[in-house]
């Protein structure tokens, strides 16, 4: 059944999504970013529990996230949740079909589903999730509909339960913000400027530029007010990559 769409605009329906890996040629530091969320999101699991842990992928795209989850838990159920087929499609072959062994030996069990990550939330009850993970996702929506997400994102977790969002977060320097900023796009161009990958590059521009646009910009002084205004707790960046920050609270 086709979901409707409030929190997307199709972003990743097209080249970018079909071959999101290639990003890593421009974005090198991807590995180690999934590496962070998933143990920050490890260190947030119960210390003691009965059968397993419940962990949420919110916007688990192609897998990376959910991949980076599964090398660092195990007794977990983790429910993967993203709007585009065209990504999920590639995150079942990766994970479900790709992983069976180590999903059954580390005691690891996956739902995933087709949905709008804030109708999934509405849907879910509360306290239903230990920990919650969001990869390279609010950073794409409003920001009015982030700080809804956020809001149900502590409704649905546990007391004491973790939120990790890594995103592409700008900085609160306006300065600093656009240094990052002409960093990445460069290193876009050069690295996408043969004929065959051109058309990926320009995508990926063209995304890049409307994330700087005003109603748009994911900055850390957002990321910290709406969990504040949420009831998080123990908030901090446990890292920043150039554009990307690593973010976690507890409930």
């Amino acid at each position: 059944m086709k979901k409707t769409n409030v929190t997307s605009d199709g972003r990743f329906a097209g080249i970018v999504g079909e071959d999101y890996d290639r990003l890593l040629r421009a974005i090198p530091h991807i590995p180690a970013f999934e590496h962070g969320i998933a143990t920050s999101a490890r260190k947030g699991l119960p210390k003691k529990f009965t059968g397993q842990a419940k962990v949420l992928d919110l916007g688990c795209g192609n897998g990376m996230t959910t991949m980076a989850l599964c090398a660092e838990m195990k007794n977990v159920h983790i429910v993967g949740v993203d709007i585009e087929p065209t990504m999920l499609k590639q995150y079942e072959a990766r994970v479900i079909e790709g992983q069976k062994s180590t999903l059954r030996d580390a005691n690891i069990s996956i739902t995933v589903t087709q949905n709008d990550a804030l109708q999934f939330l509405k849907g879910c009850e509360a306290n239903s999730f230990d920990v919650v993970v969001s990869g390279y996702v609010l950073h794409n929506l409003p920001q009015q509909v982030r700080s809804e997400i956020v809001k149900e994102i502590a409704r649905v977790l546990r007391p004491n339960g973790r939120f990790v969002n890594g995103d592409k977060i700008a900085q609160n320097d306006e300065k600093v913000h656009q240094r990052s900023l002409l960093k990445q796009l460069t290193t876009i161009v050069n690295v996408y400027s043969s004929p065959a990958d051109r058309a990926y590059g320009i995508e990926w521009v063209e995304h890049y530029a409307r994330d700087n646009q005003p109603d748009l910009k994911y900055k850390e002084s957002e990321v910290f007010d709406s969990l504040k205004a949420a009831g998080f707790k123990k908030i901090k960046i446990v890292k920043r990559w150039n554009m990307e920050a690593l973010v976690s609270a507890d409930k």
